[in-house]
């Protein structure tokens, strides 16, 4: 845990759930990884979300330990270049209304949940 100390990861500090922080990543890093709280046992889309930067030395460092000092009362949930990924797909659809949104999320947490 020293190591983290001296580390300094990028925080995007803004409160945001984990719907808010899917569709903001699109528009950060491919190095950002998304941790996540969850309700009572569960991701949710409501979910409190953290993003956070991780330097080379960070990404060294096992992701709990991360989570405990950078962002405390969540878990490692994916990297950013794979939900990047998995939006893009689904943005090729003319009509991305709050249905196919919904959808996507479910999608995402389900892949967190079962495939990462």
């Amino acid at each position: 845990m020293a190591a983290i100390a001296r580390c300094h990861a990028q925080r995007y500090p803004l409160p945001m759930n984990l719907e808010q922080a899917i569709f903001k990543l699109s528009n950060l890093s491919d190095r950002a990884i998304l941790f996540v709280e969850r309700i009572e046992g569960q991701f949710l889309p409501e979910s409190r979300s953290v993003i956070l930067e991780l330097s080379d030395e960070e990404l060294e460092v096992p992701v709990a330990d991360i989570a405990k000092l950078r962002a405390p009362g969540t878990e490692y949930f994916l990297e950013a270049f794979i939900i990047q990924d998995m939006v893009q797909e689904w943005e090729g659809d003319p009509v991305l209304d709050q249905a196919s949104r919904t959808q996507l999320i479910k999608t995402i947490i389900n892949y967190a949940e079962n495939d990462a």
